[in-house]
């Protein structure tokens, strides 16, 4: 199986930082944002692999229409509301998923990651 690339998208505060700006300068935007573009980094996952989103980025992508994808999400305790399950399965039969600050495995299947 061929591995799967989740492009992660560098946070916008490690950007300013990496171009040596403080948040209290003066700064263009536009240009942070151009920057931010282009430090995205690849990530490739093949099933069975562990991967953390941490804070220097503000979250991946997953897009590839060619395979359809789930993402299986623990509910935290507030939108537990007593029902049997307390897991939520989002993006079903999706062909891109956004993965946001955390930790995740991409289950034996190839199809359906899991935040940990």
């Amino acid at each position: 199986m061929e591995p799967i690339e989740i492009l992660l998208k560098p946070s916008y505060n490690n950007t300013i930082s990496e171009l040596g700006y403080d948040e209290n300068d003066d700064y263009n935007e536009d240009v942070v944002l151009f920057q931010q573009g282009y430090n995205s980094v690849i990530l490739e996952i093949i099933p069975g692999d562990e991967f953390c989103i941490d804070q220097n980025y503000e979250s991946g992508y997953l897009d590839n229409s060619e395979e359809k994808y789930k993402l299986i999400l623990k509910k935290n305790e507030e939108e537990w509301d007593g029902e049997n399950d307390d897991w939520e399965e989002e993006n079903r039969n999706s062909e891109s998923i956004i993965f946001y600050q955390g930790n995740y495995i991409l289950n034996e299947d190839g199809v359906t990651f899991e935040k940990l």
